[in-house]
């Protein structure tokens, strides 16, 4: 008897949900970022300016960072019923245990690589147990990629913010910022396509599972012409 695999589509359409907040949330950061670096050029900053300044900046990066926790409980847990799903398919290959694909998350070093395995085993195997022909194998690729660069250069950004002591290393602490902003939409979308993508090859995965079970639907006789 073939499995019935656990319904995802919910968890893909919240995890999409959250990646779209974090994009609203980055936006507003952008708009910050524009506003700083316009006051850090100009000749004379007041005590209130800067203070309100830097309110505004705590204010965005405690709710960018509540969004980003949120964001990464529902793309985890979309992640993990996946790649549960890949592990009840008889013919599929994972190569880890169900768990792995939120534990892998938290473990230093290894999260640099194990969730792109995963994440690579999911999109290909489902697509190979949906039957699709497609070519776009390059997805999950580009999806870690773009992931890895946005959260390597948030770390340098953040480094500089911190060092920065001068007007002028303010202003290319922020500069930087906002060119981390930018790499951020970039795997923002690729994200959602990784997922979006993803969920259709599950769909068609579970869908082709239903067909073996029960067969497909006859369809009603024509009735004949006289």
């Amino acid at each position: 008897m073939h499995p019935i695999l656990r319904p995802n589509q919910e968890r893909a359409r919240y995890a999409i949900i959250g990646l779209y907040i974090v994009a609203a949330g980055t936006i507003a950061s952008v708009i910050s970022g524009f506003m700083q670096y316009q006051l850090l050029g100009s000749a004379n900053i007041g005590m209130a300016e800067a203070e309100a300044n830097d309110q505004r900046e705590r204010i965005i990066a405690i709710i960018n960072v509540i969004i980003f926790i949120i964001n990464a409980v529902l793309f985890i847990s979309w992640f993990r019923r996946a790649y549960f799903n890949l592990h009840q398919v008889p013919g599929a290959t994972p190569s880890f245990t169900e768990g792995w694909a939120a534990g892998a998350w938290f473990v230093p070093f290894l999260n640099l690589a194990r969730p792109y395995q995963i994440g690579k085993e999911i999109y290909q195997q489902s697509k190979e147990q949906a039957g699709e022909s497609d070519d776009n194998n390059s997805l999950p690729g580009l999806w870690w990629a773009t992931f890895l660069i946005m959260n390597i250069s948030a770390n340098i950004a953040a480094r500089l913010a911190r060092s920065a002591e001068s007007p002028e290393e303010f202003k290319t602490a922020t500069l930087v910022n906002l060119v981390v902003e930018g790499l951020t939409f970039i795997a923002i979308f690729m994200a959602i396509r990784f997922i979006k993508t993803t969920s259709r090859y599950e769909d068609a995965m579970q869908h082709g599972l239903l067909v073996d079970e029960i067969g497909e639907p006859e369809k009603p006789e024509q009735q004949e012409q006289v």
